[in-house]
């Protein structure tokens, strides 16, 4: 039995959590969404008032990046989002602190795109968004995913309250 100098037993300490897999030396840890992630990130994402008159408006990140699920390696995007305002534009350093929060998330490129889709279409309540990742090439493939929401009304109340094993 362990105990401390003050002669009281030691408490085990408790074991690491370790990462479902390893690859290419780095720790893995797989992107699972919760329902609160959504609202988290949505929430970093800050609005204001949409000018009379405003058509779509399109935004480039330069790069945004995550990790690989499979290698743990960077993964570097140019994205490319557009979106028809209601009443609210995103606005940008918003968007600077938001792209950063994805550098240490492992992720596929296709999960981003809809992810970061949602995320606006919950922040602004736009007309529609549209997201095109475009991943710079590694091992000489280049992937580029592109999502398309609309914002209906059942759409508007479903990412509002996302729900439990839904994608978020």
């Amino acid at each position: 039995m362990n105990t401390t100098q003050a002669g009281a037993p030691a408490s085990p300490s408790p074991a690491p959590a370790l990462p479902p897999f390893r690859s290419l030396g780095r720790h893995v840890i797989p992107h699972y969404t919760q329902p609160e992630d959504a609202l988290e990130r949505a929430a970093i994402l800050e609005t204001f008032p949409a000018p009379a008159g405003t058509a779509d408006i399109t935004l480039t990140i330069d790069p945004l990046t995550s990790l690989c699920p499979v290698t743990g390696g960077d993964d570097y995007y140019i994205a490319t989002v557009t979106y028809k305002p209601r009443e609210l534009c995103l606005e940008s350093k918003s968007i600077t602190d938001y792209r950063r929060r994805w550098r240490m998330e492992a992720i596929f490129c296709e999960h981003l795109a809809t992810l970061i889709c949602q995320d606006i279409l919950r922040a602004t309540q736009a007309d529609w968004c549209r997201v095109e990742l475009a991943q710079k090439a590694r091992g000489n493939i280049q992937i580029t995913a592109a999502v398309l929401l609309e914002n209906t009304e059942e759409q508007t109340s479903a990412l509002s309250t996302p729900q439990e094993g839904t994608p978020v």
